[in-house]
């Protein structure tokens, strides 16, 4: 018989529907007292409330089975954050987790559109997974996460479930993982080897934290980073750079750069944080790629510091550390020694500028977005930037995302206020690249040739604009970044823009 997807859900309670491509499942039955959790408002305190009851209830289950002479059926289930994780990690969270001894039920949440890709498709199909389709949104909350975090509220009411296990990059979930374990149950958390904060987070909070590690990300990197201190950058090809052992002074570096003020919480970065402090403190070039350089860099430093280290900074300082704006080619990932290094080496290095109130025009003037030629309008250069997926999703995360009627000035203001922030990595996205808006214009016969001027591009893509409805757009960036996002705009996974009508 040949394999159809079908719809099925969690145990009563957790939400759906979910989509389990494989036949001959059979759900554990929900408990009713899952769907007294189900208030947005109310259910984190609610299970701490019913905790007790759970572990009565849980505790009589056991006394039954053991009585009978059977052990009840227990499992993990894990929860994966497919917004930010590879198929490989995937499998090497499964592969972890079942090498513990219990069956793992695995939920991935993504858009929608994930499945209509055949490999995602064939993967959670062979795996036996469920998928979670996330319609996408806008704002400072992240669907994905809110969805993960409701369905862990539920899946600890649960009998059986005997550990929740979460597949993430970021410590967005530390608040759930706690609740979950207040009310009697066990969190384990999965976060690769490379985030480091993220993992501390998880793990001062008492949490079972398993680094993972991702396929290729034994690659050695094949590109060096380094600020200086003028505050100014530059890059060097290298030899492949081992990755040393640095956990110890990670938790040494966290504590001191907490003491000066730079360390803020959860939300802050490590890499910028110890780029911040290394440049107040004028202790010459630092390696800030591979990261472990920095880390080292730093500690040694400290160590052999015999004066006051200084934190804080006045002005405030901005750490940028630009990446390309496309996905690395399989050749350049060789050539570099993976996709970060391939991405950095695009993004032309890091550097250090002091705050101001021209901030946001200096540095889109110095990525590329504002010019005094084909995009001189500051407006523009702003929606861009600000609509950039890595960016936009900077701005989330260093809660400077704007309103849709935000006008020129107070965009200027939050971008201002992710530059100078400690949550931001400073890994902003450079601009979009026109060569698929020139070959869309050659295809649909708006330009003779893809090696035209931009001149020439720049007025066929507004006439494009024109021909079909497009707001009108000024600058050459501008025009790009619309014609992209129109020809994307039956893609379900695609996040919606915002700042639209910006100043008008």
């Amino acid at each position: 018989m040949a394999i159809s997807p079908s719809f099925c859900s969690l145990p009563q309670g957790c939400g759906g529907p979910f989509l389990q491509i494989r036949f001959g499942v059979a759900w554990t039955k929900g408990r009713a007292l899952a769907w007294k959790l189900r208030g947005r408002e109310g259910g984190c305190c609610l299970l701490a409330a019913s905790a007790v009851l759970l572990g009565r209830r849980r505790a009589l289950r056991s006394r039954i089975s053991v009585v009978l002479g059977r052990k009840a059926q227990e499992w993990t289930e894990l929860l994966v954050d497919g917004d930010s994780h590879s198929r490989d990690d995937i499998s090497w969270a499964l592969q972890n987790l079942r090498s513990r001894g219990q069956p793992v039920k695995t939920t991935i949440f993504a858009a929608p559109a994930r499945l209509q890709n055949g490999k995602w498709y064939d993967f959670v199909r062979e795996q036996g997974l469920r998928f979670h389709g996330v319609q996408r949104a806008t704002g400072y909350k992240d669907p994905n996460d809110e969805a993960i975090v409701d369905c862990m509220k539920k899946l600890v009411m649960l009998a059986g479930v005997s550990r929740i296990a979460l597949l993430t990059s970021d410590s967005d979930f530390l608040r759930g993982a706690q609740h979950v374990c207040e009310a009697g149950g066990k969190v384990v958390v999965l976060v690769p080897e490379s985030q480091t904060g993220t993992r501390k987070t998880y793990a001062d909070a008492g949490l079972e934290v398993v680094p993972i590690v991702r396929a290729g990300a034994r690659q050695c990197p094949r590109v060096k980073a380094y600020l200086h201190s003028d505050g100014t950058g530059s890059l060097e090809r290298c030899e492949p750079v081992q990755p040393p052992f640095v956990r110890g002074e990670v938790a040494k570096l966290h504590t001191l750069l907490e003491q000066l003020g730079l360390w803020q919480g959860p939300d802050s970065k490590l890499s910028t944080c110890i780029a911040k402090c290394w440049f107040a403190n004028s202790l010459g070039t630092l390696t800030l790629f591979p990261f472990h350089c920095a880390i080292s860099e730093l500690h040694q430093a400290l160590s052999a510091e015999t004066g006051d280290c200084r934190g804080i900074s006045s002005p405030p300082l901005a750490f940028f550390f630009p990446i390309g704006s496309g996905t690395p080619t399989a050749k350049q990932k060789t050539t570099f020694g993976g996709s970060r290094a391939a991405s950095i080496f695009q993004g032309g290095g890091p550097f250090m500028l002091h705050d101001s109130d021209s901030l946001p025009s200096r540095l889109l003037r110095r990525l590329g977005y504002f010019d005094d030629h084909l995009n001189a309008d500051l407006r523009e250069a702003m929606l861009v930037f600000a609509n950039m997926q890595g960016n936009k999703r900077l701005l989330r995360e260093a809660r400077s995302l704007p309103d849709p009627e935000d006008g020129i000035g107070e965009l200027s203001g939050l971008l201002r206020q992710a530059f100078v922030s400690n949550a931001c990595s400073g890994h902003w996205q450079l601009p979009p690249k026109d060569v698929d808006a020139r070959g869309m214009l050659v295809r649909k016969c708006y330009l003779e040739s893809p090696h035209q001027s931009e001149s020439d591009v720049l007025e066929a893509m507004q006439q494009y604009s024109r021909r079909h409805g497009l707001p009108k757009m000024k600058t050459y960036l501008g025009n790009v970044w619309q014609l992209l996002r129109n020809k994307n705009s039956r893609d379900p996974s695609r996040r919606e823009s915002f700042l639209l009508g910006l100043g008008r």
